[in-house]
Formats: C-alpha cells, sequence, structure tokens
C-alpha cells in the first residue's frame, strides 16, 4: 500500500488544531496561557518546516514531516483558542472618553444594525419606539451613526492599537420593546452583553469575532435566529416560543440555555468539534428538559454547526 505523504501530513495538521481546542473546551488548557504560548513559541514552527525541508531526501524525512506539520497546527489551533485572551484589552471601558449621545424613534417595523470593534457593547430593551445610544470613544477612534425614521446603524472606525495609542470604544444602547425589529450585532476582538427581554423580534443576527458574546432572549419573541462564534465564546438564553435558527461556532465555544416548555429539533453537523445536550432527554426527534411534557408546546428548529468547537445546551451552571 502506498502512503500518500501530502494526506497523512495534512491529517497530522488538522489533528494537531483540533486537540488544541479539544483541550481548551474541557478546560484542561487556559486561554491565557496559550496565548503566552503562541507569542513565544511560533518560531518553533518556522524551524520545523525548515529542518522538514533540509531532511526531506534522508531517513529521517518522515518524522521531521510529521513534526513540520504538527507544530504549525499546534500553533494555528492556539492562536485560535488565545483569540479572545488576546483580544481582552479590548473588553475594557474607554477610561475617560466624552459620552455623546444619539436618538430617535420607530414608526412601525424596523431595522437596527450594532458593529463594533475592539470595545464593549451593552443592549437593553424599553417600552415604546424610542432608541437611545451613548458612546464613548477611545482615542483615535470615531463612532458613527446614521439613522431614518425606520431605525439606525452604528458602527465604529479603525480598531485599538497599542502601538498607536488608540483606544478602544464602550458603547450603551437602549433599544425599543414595541415595534417590530430585525437586530444585527457583530462584534469583533470586544465584548457583549444584550439583554434581549421582552423585545419583539423578527430576526436577530448576531456575530463574534476573538471576543465573547452573551445575550439573553427570555419572554422575547422571534422568526430566525442565527449566531456565528469565530474564535470567541458566547453565552445565549433562548427565548420560550417556537423560533428557527442557526449556530455555528467556528474554533469557538457556545453555551445555550433552553427553558421549560420549548423543545429543540437540532440538526447537527461536526467537524473535529462537539455538540452536547446536557441534562435535556430525547423523545423521537426532539430535546426537551426532563421536566417539561413529552409533547411540548414550542418547537425551535436548530441547524448547529461545531467546526473545531463547541456547543453545548444546558451547560452546568447555567447561562447567567
Amino acid at each position: 500500500m502506498t502512503i500518500r505523504r501530502g494526506s497523512l501530513y495534512a491529517g497530522v495538521f488538522v489533528l494537531a488544531i483540533g486537540a488544541v481546542a479539544l483541550a481548551s473546551t474541557t478546560g484542561a488548557l487556559d486561554r491565557s496561557l496559550a496565548a503566552d504560548a503562541v507569542g513565544l513559541l511560533w518560531p518553533v514552527a518556522v524551524i520545523a518546516i525548515g529542518a522538514a525541508m533540509l531532511l526531506r531526501r534522508t531517513p529521517a524525512s518522515l518524522p521531521a514531516g510529521f513534526i513540520a506539520a504538527a507544530a504549525p497546527g499546534l500553533l494555528l489551533g492556539g492562536a485560535l483558542v488565545a483569540a479572545p485572551a488576546i483580544a481582552a484589552p479590548c473588553a475594557g471601558p474607554s477610561s475617560g472618553a466624552p459620552v455623546q449621545t444619539q436618538q430617535g424613534s420607530i414608526t412601525g417595523a424596523g431595522a437596527i444594525g450594532l458593529h463594533l470593534a475592539c470595545g464593549e457593547l451593552r443592549v437593553s430593551m424599553q417600552p415604546g419606539g424610542g432608541w437611545r445610544l451613548d458612546s464613548a470613544d477611545g482615542t483615535g477612534r470615531q463612532t458613527q451613526v446614521s439613522a431614518t425614521a425606520g431605525g439606525f446603524t452604528a458602527s465604529s472606525d479603525g480598531q485599538a492599537n497599542s502601538w498607536t495609542g488608540h483606544g478602544p470604544v464602550t458603547w450603551v444602547a437602549t433599544l425599543p420593546a414595541a415595534p417590530t425589529l430585525d437586530l444585527v450585532t457583530q462584534i469583533e476582538a470586544g465584548r457583549g452583553r444584550l439583554d434581549l427581554s421582552g423585545a419583539t423580534l423578527r430576526t436577530v443576527d448576531l456575530g463574534v469575532d476573538a471576543g465573547d458574546l452573551r445575550a439573553d432572549l427570555t419572554g422575547a419573541t422571534l422568526d430566525r435566529l442565527s449566531l456565528q462564534v469565530n474564535a470567541g465564546s458566547s453565552t445565549l438564553t433562548l427565548p420560550a416560543d417556537a423560533f428557527s435558527g442557526d449556530i455555528t461556532a467556528n474554533a469557538g465555544s457556545v453555551r445555550v440555555c433552553v427553558p421549560a416548555g420549548l423543545g429543540l429539533r437540532v440538526n447537527t453537523q461536526e467537524s473535529l468539534g462537539s455538540v452536547r445536550f446536557n441534562s435535556l432527554v430525547r423523545t423521537g426527534d426532539t430535546w426537551t428538559a426532563p421536566q417539561s411534557t413529552s409533547n411540548p408546546p414550542n418547537i425551535a428548529d436548530l441547524t448547529v454547526n461545531a467546526s473545531v468547537g463547541s456547543v453545548t445546551f444546558k451547560p452546568e451552571g447555567g447561562c447567567k
């Protein structure tokens, strides 16, 4: 049998990434330690690749190839795991920055977009149709807001950078509970705390890259939910009413709290990842809490994709 070394080395590379991600999701590897290791040991991957090239036509070519494939895989896996720790400075407040307030109201159905790069976002709901955004921009940063009668979008220009002295931004957004909303929130290298309790939502699109996001949809109504986590972490509390949606964890972790009375119909796709249903009971194609009825009144249809990551339903300790 002929062994194709290219496929063999590719398998070792992917296996190394998955091993680091698994060690992180199980708690065996601390994200801060991973960040330190990536910063100190990245030259090892370069040396391993160079050594493999020199030893390509020698009896040591096979083990050298294994090392050359594993080292970059471990480095990439460590970088993905460490991304939230590396981005931690972006989650701090904008110390001393003046607060600017923009506000308006939404008549009829509306749309809100929040795109925050390097900073902290806090969202809450209020009765009526009015909205408000308080923004504090770090040095060299500027929040840009575009508002209409149908909603508003906010974005933060640039990134915080320790070499230029640019700092993080802080947003406190208060959204209206009365109109039906389409909400898009994207956090890059930062932290988000979204209390959407009681909101009337049509679609919710949540994304986090190299950061941490917590979203509470208790008591909310919505048609469709989308959550994508790339090299970060998220905690999500689902509403009790029926809805459809998708959850994706790419080199990240997602914790999902399921209220009593809500059943889950889940299609899972796993690629070097895991999807776990702690404390849930499966009856046919539906997962429910043990105290729920065998035929819950509301069903959430979800597609869950874990690629070098993990999605855990009913995590131990809850989602608060």
